[in-house]
This record gives structure tokens, C-alpha cells and sequence, in this order.
């Protein structure tokens, strides 16, 4: 491979966290980070992907890089958290938890819930908070010319899964 794996660590993730001040660009990035998801594959969440009972997203096979599907798991708060989105939303009745709206995208810009956020779009607002905490660096350039930045929003795939190893390899 030969490529730098960049992620942020425990004490990043809680700078890049707590720089957060839009609730829904919070819960986003929480989302990305817990799923340990592509930013593709989070664009095209729908509420019918989430399984509230058993704190689950589905990634449909058309979904994902590699055509397959898969599930994975969300803490149980964070499940609630974006209950609460929902209802408040109006995708999601006040009382129980039956989904109004189905097919709408989990996160959507402003009204349009049948269009998804753009994966570039996610993509600027993780650089404008990256920026804000000071941890950005610029590790080369591209044969273009551009920065290489050392983190980007598959930074939050990588530190998920780096967090899984390094719980698992500590006795």
C-alpha cells in the first residue's frame, strides 16, 4: 500500500468533536465516525436503513465501494440521538416510533429531503472544522501541485477502526 494511515487520535477526535457547533454536522461526523463508514456510503443512508430497535444501519450492496452489503452498529445513545432528529424534523411520529417519511435521506441540506448531501459538501464542512481545531497539516503535494492534507473525512473510518484495534490488542 505504501500510504500513510490518517487518523486522529483519541484526544483529536475530542478536539474535533467539541469544535462542533452545528448539532446536525456534530451527529453527522459522530455517525461517520461510530459507522466507520465512507462518506459515499453516508450521503445515501436512508431512514428506512436504520433499524431502531436493534441500533443498526444497512448499507445496501449499491451502496458500498466494494457491492456488498453489510450492517453495522451505533451506540444505543446515539440511536436516540437521531430519533430525536427525526421527530423533530417530522420524519418520525412524536409519540412511537413509526417513520413517516421512509425514503427520505437521513441527512439532507436544508428542506429537500429527497436530495442528499453532496459527498464534496460533507467533505468541506470536515475541512472548515479540521481548520478550526489546528490540527490540519500538510504532509506533500499531489502531482498537481495541491496540499495532501493529513486528515479528511475517511480520517473518521480510519480512527474508528484504529480505536477497535487498539481496544482489542490492550489486555
Amino acid at each position: 500500500f505504501g500510504e500513510i494511515i490518517r487518523y486522529l487520535t483519541v484526544e483529536e477526535l475530542h478536539q474535533f468533536f467539541d469544535s462542533i457547533d452545528n448539532y446536525s454536522h456534530k451527529l453527522m461526523f459522530e455517525i461517520i465516525y461510530e459507522l466507520g463508514c465512507r462518506v459515499g456510503e453516508f450521503v445515501k443512508i436512508e431512514v428506512k436503513h436504520v433499524n431502531f430497535s436493534r441500533s443498526t444501519v444497512f448499507f445496501p450492496a449499491e451502496n458500498t465501494k466494494t457491492k456488498h452489503a453489510r450492517i453495522s452498529y451505533l451506540p444505543k445513545g446515539l440511536t436516540n440521538e437521531i430519533k430525536s432528529m427525526l421527530k423533530q424534523k417530522g420524519l418520525m411520529n412524536k409519540l412511537g416510533d413509526r417513520v413517516r417519511m421512509p425514503e427520505a435521506y437521513l441527512f439532507h441540506p436544508g428542506r429537500r429531503r429527497n436530495a442528499p448531501y453532496t459527498e464534496n459538501r460533507i467533505r468541506q464542512i470536515f475541512q472548515n472544522y479540521i481548520h478550526k481545531t489546528g490540527l490540519q497539516q500538510v504532509y506533500g503535494k499531489d502531482t498537481l501541485g495541491r496540499d495532501l492534507k493529513m486528515f479528511t473525512v475517511h480520517s473518521l473510518r480510519h480512527s474508528h477502526i484504529m480505536s477497535y484495534v487498539v481496544d482489542k490488542a490492550v489486555p
